[in-house]
């Protein structure tokens, strides 16, 4: 079955030094979370083609890092399955 990949691997990799940044810059748990939207606003389009993604209606501040957290673990979940 073909899946896309190459979605996936894009988000990943703009993933992989993302926590170090926002440690390095020494971010509030509230700017995490505006910094984890705007991330999620940019690649929802393209991972929705794959994944059934939790939406953050009614979701505010800090508690959007749930649902950023949710997220991830569901990609790890679909690159799994795809092993």
């Amino acid at each position: 079955m073909w899946r896309p990949w190459h979605l996936m691997f894009a988000f990943v990799a703009t993933l992989a030094d993302w926590p170090n940044e926002q440690t390095r810059a020494g971010v509030s748990g509230y700017v995490l979370s505006s910094r984890a939207r705007d991330l999620m606003e940019e690649y929802r389009p393209k991972l929705a083609t794959a994944l059934n993604l939790p939406g953050a209606a009614g979701v505010t501040g800090e508690e959007y890092l749930e649902v950023f957290e949710t997220i991830l673990d569901d990609v790890r979940d679909w690159m799994n399955a795809g092993v």
